[in-house]
C-alpha cells in the first residue's frame, strides 16, 4: 500500500511540476479542435520535460535555464522543399545541447524525419 501512496505522490509531483514548467493550464481555447491540439501540445512536452530532466542531471544548467538558453535557437521551414533549416547555435545553446548528447542540425527534412519518427513507434 505504501509502494501505492509513493507513487501516486511521484505522478502528482510530475503533474505540478508540468504546470509550473509548461503553464499546462488555464485551458483557454475556443474550439475542439485547438482544444485537441493544446492537450497534444501539453502531453508532448510533458513527455519531452521529463526525458530533459532524466538526461540533465549533474548538468551545470538548471531546467529552466537551459530551456531558456535553447529557445534562442530559430529556424525556419521551406514549405516548397519540406526542409527546416536551422540556425547557427550560440555558444550557450550548444552546450546545452551537448549536456543532452544531441547534435544541432543544420537542417532537417521533414518528410524523412515524419517517416524515421513514426517508423520508431511501431
Amino acid at each position: 500500500m505504501l509502494d501505492e501512496y509513493f507513487c501516486r505522490t511521484n505522478i502528482e509531483t510530475a503533474f505540478k511540476t508540468d504546470k509550473e514548467y509548461l503553464k499546462l493550464l488555464p485551458l483557454c481555447k475556443w474550439s475542439d479542435l485547438t482544444v485537441r491540439g493544446k492537450i497534444l501540445s501539453d502531453v508532448i512536452d510533458s513527455i519531452l520535460r521529463s526525458k530533459i530532466q532524466q538526461i540533465r542531471k549533474g548538468s551545470v544548467y538548471s531546467l529552466s535555464a537551459m530551456i531558456g538558453k535553447c529557445q534562442s535557437l530559430m529556424c525556419f521551414r521551406d514549405k516548397n522543399s519540406e526542409q527546416v533549416y536551422v540556425e547557427v547555435a550560440n555558444k550557450q545553446v550548444r552546450t546545452c545541447y551537448e549536456e543532452l548528447g544531441v547534435t544541432v542540425p543544420q537542417k532537417i527534412d521533414l518528410k524523412s524525419y515524419m517517416n524515421d519518427l513514426f517508423e520508431q513507434n511501431l
